[in-house]
């Protein structure tokens, strides 16, 4: 099954362009332009990975992953900026959140999904599966 990647970035253009490179990775990506978007999507699903920029008007992609940390504890997170940034890099790394410089088709922004993607795989459970149907006469109490 493929992992499921919810990015978030304010640039529909290189949200688009972000999504496409992941999608032809084989990922399937749930791409949205906000903050409050992806906080709503988040009631719904849960991703394998996080990938939100760091300019989320009024809020950040870093603050994103710490709002859903307490649901979500080992949820990966990468967080991309348009250029540097050591005060968000600094703070990424302070809450175990890799960073990432665009342009993001860089192999290390790759490698990084990947590892990430990899990790949330071997970390979780395996799928439950159902119970064998039982008969009825197994499901009721005899009656005397």
């Amino acid at each position: 099954m493929s992992a499921l990647v919810i990015l978030v970035h304010p640039d529909p253009r290189a949200l688009r362009h972000t999504e496409a490179l992941l999608s032809h990775e084989g990922f399937l990506v749930a791409a949205l332009t906000s903050y409050v978007a992806a906080r709503h999507l988040f009631e719904s699903v849960m991703p394998d990975l996080l990938i939100a920029d760091h300019q989320l008007e009024p809020h950040n992609g870093l603050q994103l992953a710490l709002w859903n940390h307490p649901d979500h504890p080992d949820l990966p997170t990468l967080t991309t900026s348009a250029g540097p940034a050591p005060v968000a890099e600094a703070e990424a790394t302070r809450h175990h959140a890799e960073y990432g410089v665009t342009p993001l088709e860089h192999c290390d922004f790759l490698r990084a999904v990947w590892r990430a993607t990899a990790d949330a795989r071997a970390g979780q459970r395996p799928p439950r599966r159902p119970l064998a149907p039982q008969p009825r006469s197994a499901r009721e109490p005899a009656r005397a």
